[in-house]
């Protein structure tokens, strides 16, 4: 039965969390899917809509729609709300700040055209979590163009992690090409 919460609770979380900013109805889906999980698990149904009903109010605040990370919050929201209902205590510490993507980036536009260059094809640019340092630098130097890139990772954040090793040596040379190129 925990197993299937679990699995169930993940799912809404990945709703969350695939989103850069998230509106009242992804809050709304978000929270069904939270509501149909609990029910599923044999929870009392006043429970679960008083359960409900917190969250959608915690979630709702500017706090949490505003933010660079809105799913890391509703996620925070729930597992507080899911905490207390159990009678627990939850902390949260450690967090990482937010790096917001920059359409217009120099550095970026540089670094795409020497991977054209270097491998005759375009980059995939995608939004990843990853870029902690980008984060950390970004929020403390105004303006700070950055990017992130990295070997091909596997199995993030399981006992099992480990970096594809061929591309370990590409990303090396592509490096190499960024920091000897000269305008």
């Amino acid at each position: 039965m925990f197993e299937s919460l679990s699995d169930k609770l993940q799912k809404a979380f990945t709703g969350f969390k695939s989103k850069g900013h998230l509106t009242e109805d992804d809050i709304n889906d978000g929270i069904r899917e939270i509501r149909m999980a609990l029910l599923e698990a044999d929870v009392n149904y006043k429970v679960v809509k008083n359960f409900t009903r917190r969250v959608k109010e915690r979630c709702l605040t500017a706090e949490v729609m505003d933010s660079l990370t809105p799913g890391q919050n509703v996620i925070k929201i729930v597992l507080d709300e899911l905490t207390e209902l159990l009678g627990g205590t939850v902390r949260f510490h450690g967090d990482y700040p937010a790096w917001t993507y920059a359409r217009e980036s120099a550095l970026r536009d540089r670094c795409v055209a020497m991977y054209e260059a270097q491998y005759g094809a375009k980059p995939q640019i995608v939004a990843i979590h990853a870029g902690l340092e980008c984060g950390i630098l970004s929020g403390k130097i105004d303006g700070l163009d950055c990017i992130s890139f990295g070997p091909n990772l596997l199995h993030v954040h399981t006992p099992n992690e480990r970096a594809d090793i061929a591309s370990v040596a590409r990303v090396w040379e592509y490096l190499k090409a960024i920091l000897a190129y000269k305008e």
